[in-house]
């Protein structure tokens, strides 16, 4: 029995796991960002626009 569980572990070890596809590539960036990351790259964006705009006046 411990033999037959040390082998199942032994091969899900050496198997490989599914490629990823684009749909799981999003998921995993969308789950490290914050609730409002979008948000504040358009305001930083903004921001910078105006930095600009204001300089050459």
């Amino acid at each position: 029995m411990v033999r037959e569980l040390f082998e199942m572990a032994r091969s899900k070890k050496n198997s490989c796991s599914p490629a990823l596809d684009e749909n799981d590539i999003v998921v995993l960036k969308r789950y490290g960002q914050g609730a409002y990351t979008e948000q504040l790259k358009q305001l930083e964006s903004d921001i910078e626009e105006c930095v600009k705009k204001a300089s050459l006046m």
